[in-house]
């Protein structure tokens, strides 16, 4: 994103960065009613998590754009380093912040999925696949 130059960087990113809001759905409720009630056919989308497909679509052009100003361009490692080193030092700084703050976020206990769900769920999961673990034994 660092090597494209003009305003198609900016729209890609904000493309992106809209997608990914409207992909929080109730998460950022506000934002999503303003859309849901001032935006024609917004309502029309089954899953609002669906706008994750045009983010990944705009990062992939984004990509491509890259590589190709890369390639027609001609650019030397020495033109490349500072867009290099800008997203080395972004990569780095999200996983740190990961590292630090995230830890408990990512922290899967069988009590804490024990909470989250009730008793009777894992009855009905273990009931309904019971036929098919059957039929793979024999």
């Amino acid at each position: 994103m660092f090597v494209i130059r003009g305003s198609i960087r900016w729209w890609l990113l904000s493309a992106t960065v809209l997608m990914i809001m409207l992909a929080w759905g109730k998460n950022l409720l506000f934002f999503n009613e303003f859309l849901f009630d001032y935006l024609p056919y917004l309502n029309k989308f089954r899953a609002m998590t669906m706008a994750l497909c045009l983010a990944q679509l705009f990062i992939a052009a984004g990509a491509a754009l890259g590589l190709q100003t890369i390639v027609n361009q001609k650019l030397t490692f020495a033109q490349l380093r500072q867009p290099l080193l800008i997203s080395l030092g972004l990569t780095a700084g999200v996983a740190l912040v990961l590292a630090i703050a995230g830890e408990p976020s990512f922290r899967f206990s069988r009590q804490m999925m024990a909470e989250s769900y009730p008793a009777s769920l894992g009855k009905q999961v273990r009931n309904s696949r019971e036929p098919s673990s059957a039929t793979d034994r024999a």
